[in-house]
């Protein structure tokens, strides 16, 4: 009981910002990317592996090493893009909210 009290004390702050998880189209996006990162360093290096004579057993490992890296690396670059995208939506809402600005009334001199 106490470890899911000091659990739930430490992670208060992280549920009540904003998450990447709960967002719909972030998610779908995300999980998209680690897909396509994945497959696409996958086939590229099995292609150049294959090509430069390396033998096929040898070439699908080293296919199979690549798309774990590539899966991680569009992971990363797809959580950074979709920051700043939902930080920019979040901007775009608090402005809507907010209404125009209101004018700046410059004093006329004669």
């Amino acid at each position: 009981m106490a470890a899911k009290k000091a659990k739930g004390a430490a992670g208060g702050a992280a549920e009540d910002g904003i998450r990447l998880t709960a967002h719909p189209r972030a998610r779908r996006d995300i999980a998209a990317a680690k897909g396509w990162g994945g497959l696409a360093a996958f086939g590229i290096v099995l292609f150049l592996s294959l090509r430069a004579g390396v033998p096929l057993p040898d070439g699908l490992w080293r296919g199979i090493l690549a798309g774990v890296a590539g899966y991680v690396f569009a992971w990363g670059a797809a959580v950074a893009v979709w920051r700043h995208v939902a930080l920019a939506e979040i901007e775009r809402t608090r402005r809507e909210i907010a209404g125009p600005p209101p004018e700046k009334v410059s004093p006329t001199t004669k």
